[in-house]
């Protein structure tokens, strides 16, 4: 079943090829005459062109918001299976000596797994990587990849003051999940949170978080919104020269009316092909976003 804003953009798809139809029956196919006045503007004209400048209005605001939430999505789903991979690399090794308190900066196997995380995050292009534990009802923090000085960086058994709801869901459900934008005690954040289970218990040890490259995020929605933006802007400033082509039409010499019926025709079709170029792109975004989520669950099953 097709979504509702691509149902509207084919709707008037097939209206505008409609048109050009018309007006190609009467181009080089059929011998040229020119008669003294000019042809009348086709009626309704006017309300066919309003009418379908608020389609491409419709159908262009929910192509906006909806390649913004694909986009995001697709981010999501990216930063989720980065985050799942790098717990895969993790050996129980580098944790089974932690304990999540301040004592740990003492532990070798505290700035190994340090040195870990920060690599795995520049290497991945991601803001930062970290870990938190439970500890009597209390997130506390553990090995991260920022470095000391960072603004973001916490000592370890430091208390989470400001945690998303996805932390206690994943201590609970024991399941990969990834949070919308959220704001803590640091500021804003789009974070995934991987459980590391207890190999001897089954139990949770601690979440593996990470926080997802926001300036990242924002180019790619500026870059694919703002593309959307362009072509329904586009679309409309043709229709409104179309409109005013066609409403102007008047006695005019031999030549300026042959050069303006085909002007007519050529706005036709530069029409359609933004038209086609919105579809395809949204097409595109789409399927790109469900790669992605088949990416992650084929993670997701070999995690669990």
């Amino acid at each position: 079943m097709l979504d509702p804003g691509r149902h509207v953009l084919l709707i008037f798809a097939k209206a505008v090829t409609t048109y050009m139809h018309h007006a190609a029956k009467q181009g080089p196919f059929r011998p040229l005459t020119f008669p003294d006045v000019s042809k009348p503007i086709p009626r309704h004209f006017a309300a066919f062109t309003l009418a379908a400048i608020g389609l491409v209005l419709i159908a262009g605001s929910w192509q906006f918001r909806r390649l913004s939430t694909l986009v995001t999505r697709h981010e999501q789903d990216t930063l989720l299976s980065h985050a799942v991979s790098v717990a895969r690399s993790l050996s129980h090794t580098h944790f089974d000596t932690l304990s999540f308190t301040a004592d740990d900066v003492q532990q070798p196997a505290y700035h190994h797994l340090h040195q870990k995380l920060a690599t795995a995050s520049q290497h991945l292009g991601l803001r930062g990587l970290f870990t938190i534990a439970e500890r009597g009802g209390i997130y506390v923090f553990g090995p991260e990849s920022y470095p000391s000085n960072h603004p973001y960086a916490t000592p370890p058994g430091a208390g989470y003051r400001l945690p998303p709801a996805e932390v206690s869901l994943a201590f609970s459900k024991r399941l990969p999940c990834v949070s919308p934008l959220f704001t803590d005690e640091f500021g804003h954040f789009i974070t995934a949170f991987v459980p590391m289970l207890d190999p001897n218990s089954g139990k949770v040890a601690f979440l593996l978080a990470a926080d997802m490259n926001l300036p990242v995020l924002r180019r790619r929605l500026m870059k694919v919104s703002g593309t959307s933006a362009a072509l329904t802007l586009s679309i409309i400033t043709l229709l409104c020269l179309l409109w005013l082509l066609i409403s102007r039409r008047m006695p005019l010499p031999r030549a300026v009316r042959y050069y303006r019926q085909y002007a007519e025709t050529f706005l036709c079709a530069l029409i359609l092909l933004l038209i086609t170029g919105s579809i395809t792109l949204h097409l595109h975004v789409a399927e790109n976003q469900m790669r992605s989520k088949t990416l992650l669950t084929a993670a997701q099953q070999q995690t669990a």
